[in-house]
């Protein structure tokens, strides 16, 4: 009997110990990893975000637009005078510092304009729409000194404070989920032999792909019940398993990342 239940379990070079994949389906080949490394370029680091915002810091500007009111070819108007809108912008005589800059926030660049005195020239990078200048402000306003807070306060309010709280952690966490997540790992730190293993016995490596294959039966089951059939061990059980192969595969992935 002890053999049998030893069988049950798998055991990594790292010391880790998992439950085995045996007579488990295998769904990891239904997923295309292309699109998902296609979907992971457009998300931006935030080490690039502070970047641009120690530049805009240093050089860049944001006031308003006055809007001189445009009249179309059947005589009415387009937009009011007198509108005014949020816009930043910066001027540098390195286009390569705003190419890069262009490429993590968006905007347009024109130029090359002459400078006085027969200095280099310089380009200028602009940013109009009052969404996307907002959204930019939202990004940037936890990495700015007072005086441009301050005026992006005077623009948009204080809701643009919210943007602040992007370094905060405690307000990301569910209580209630937490707790159920932490009854759902304890409840598997006991093995088949009656044993209990330590409560950060994975974080000494488990292969990213048993953390795919786990993870791909567990939101199996989460869409089974979603669409209102039955699944193996339950909702609340394929949610807790989703969000720990999830935490595993991003634990190696960042070990990797880190350590090599």
């Amino acid at each position: 009997m002890a053999t049998e239940e030893k069988k049950k379990i798998r055991e990594f070079k790292t010391g880790a110990t998992r439950d085995t994949d045996i007579n488990k389906p295998d769904y990891e080949g239904f997923i295309s990893p292309i699109v998902i490394k296609r979907y992971g370029e457009y998300q931006k680091e935030w080490k690039d975000i502070a970047w641009a915002a120690g530049i805009f810091e240093g050089e860049g500007w944001i006031g308003y637009y006055h809007q001189k009111g445009r009249i179309r070819k059947d005589g009415t108007p387009s937009s009011p005078k007198g509108y005014k809108y949020p816009r930043l912008g910066i001027s540098l005589t390195d286009l390569d510092v705003l190419q890069r800059f262009q490429s993590i926030i968006g905007g347009k660049i024109k130029g090359p304009y002459k400078n006085k005195n027969g200095k280099k020239p310089y380009w200028s990078w602009s940013l109009c729409s009052e969404d996307k200048v907002f959204g930019v402000c939202f990004l940037l306003y936890p990495y700015m000194g007072f005086r441009r807070k301050q005026k992006m306060i005077e623009i948009f309010g204080e809701r643009i404070k919210r943007g602040e709280s992007t370094e905060e952690i405690g307000g990301f966490f569910s209580p209630t989920v937490i707790d159920l997540y932490g009854k759902y790992m304890n409840k598997h730190r006991i093995q088949p032999d009656g044993n209990l293993r330590e409560s950060d016995n994975w974080q000494k490596g488990i292969p990213k792909d048993q953390y795919m294959k786990s993870i791909l039966r567990h939101i199996e089951d989460m869409w089974l019940e979603h669409r209102g059939f039955e699944s193996r061990d339950g909702l609340e059980e394929a949610i807790c398993g989703v969000l720990f192969n999830a935490m595993g595969y991003l634990h190696e992935l960042l070990k990797e990342r880190e350590y090599g």
